[in-house]
């Protein structure tokens, strides 16, 4: 009979991170220590002419309480500008400036690089490997800035539930892996400024008529106290719409609402940098593909990879939401209509909008002219 709850079971869980939260919260009401609990390590922190009082209030605490804890060794962490939990780092260096960094340690990041790059080699990933590849890689990508790397992560996901699972790794595995790597070895940092807290909005839409054939994009970006900042409208041409028509095989509305989208993107870039940003888009599918970060289709997937890089260089914690045409605030100027909030002296040049959307346009055309890798085109959308 067992005298203890296993390691690991559902209960013994629970009960730790209650204990756990209980020693928070003691540290935090009783003694004014500001720390937060990560499971079974307390990130304290401190200025630093009290740190040397701080560590000692909570090792008081523990010792009061009978916790055993880590006063020796690698673990043993003496308060600096860095700090490292279970596998991330906090870099408190320019906290001055209202700026936190946090990163993968470098023990973290080696590790995945020389496992990826053991798959690599070997040319092949079980289901177990590629489950386990999985759930380390989607906790480093949380480290990382942007979502940039949900396409390949998803390469990864669909070889491992594959119905006929098959360990050889395919072209489009082999390109998502590669991406994988740099992004661990170059992708910056996830940052954390005092703007954070702000939250602007944009609003997206796209119209669209087969008879006669036209269409338009249009967006508005409203700050955080509600007021509309910028907003802009562009009709497409007849010939411009076809094309989309052409890549689509069909009525091209998502791929038009996920161009609006992100248009609005490399417009208001630097408005919403460092900052929260809800973005409401009038269809279902693109809101889809935004949020997941990839697509089948490869049109939307290769304009999704697009708006994702460019939040991400820019360090937009993002989210996208669906809104109903009839409270769609960007309906208006994607049919080239008036509306009483938008005033003509905030909407944007005709000059950098058409820019945005040649940034579009030349992206679309990369993925007409990526080269064919064993007698298949490489998918935009996943590799």
């Amino acid at each position: 009979m067992q005298v203890a709850l296993p390691f690991g079971a559902k209960a013994a869980v629970n009960g730790f991170i209650r204990s756990a939260r209980f020693l928070q919260w003691v540290a935090l009401k009783c003694l004014t220590i500001l720390n937060s609990c990560y499971f079974d390590d307390f990130a304290t922190f401190s200025v630093p002419v009290i740190a040397s009082n701080t560590d000692a209030c909570m090792s008081m605490l523990m010792d009061l309480l009978g916790w055993a804890f880590d006063r020796e060794g690698p673990k043993a962490d003496q308060f600096g500008p860095t700090l490292s939990v279970l596998g991330v780092e906090i870099d408190l260096g320019r906290s001055d400036e209202g700026t936190v960094f946090i990163a993968n340690t470098a023990k973290r990041r080696d590790e995945l690089v020389q496992r990826i790059e053991a798959i690599l080699s070997a040319g092949s990933l079980t289901k177990q490997m590629a489950l386990e590849l999985r759930g380390r890689l989607a906790f480093a990508e949380s480290q990382i800035m942007g979502l940039a790397g949900q396409r390949g992560l998803k390469e990864v996901t669909t070889h491992a539930h594959a119905r006929l699972h098959n360990p050889l790794i395919s072209p489009a595995l082999d390109l998502a892996l590669r991406d994988l790597k740099e992004r661990l070895l170059h992708s910056p940092p996830r940052k954390i400024t005092c703007h954070t807290v702000e939250t602007w909005l944009i609003f997206t839409d796209a119209a669209f008529e087969p008879e006669p054939l036209s269409g338009g994009v249009g967006g508005v970006l409203v700050d955080p106290q509600g007021k509309v900042r910028a907003w802009f409208g562009l009709t497409l041409s007849a010939d411009l719409v076809g094309r989309f028509m052409s890549l689509a095989q069909r009525t091209c509305v998502g791929e038009l609402e996920t161009l609006a989208a992100t248009m609005a993107i490399l417009l208001w870039g630097n408005h919403i940098c460092s900052r929260q940003c809800v973005m409401y888009v009038d269809n279902e599918g693109a809101k889809y593909a935004l949020t997941k970060g990839h697509s089948n289709n490869p049109t939307v997937g290769r304009l999704v990879h697009l708006a994702r890089a460019s939040l991400e260089d820019r360090d937009v914690i993002s989210w996208f939401a669906r809104v109903p045409s009839a409270s769609n605030i960007a309906d208006p100027p994607s049919r080239n209509c008036q509306h009483p909030l938008l005033a003509q002296e905030k909407c944007e040049p005709e000059e950098a909008v058409r820019n945005a959307l040649a940034t579009n346009l030349a992206c679309l055309d990369a993925v007409r002219t990526e080269p064919v890798v064993k007698g298949r085109q490489k998918d935009p959308g996943s590799a």
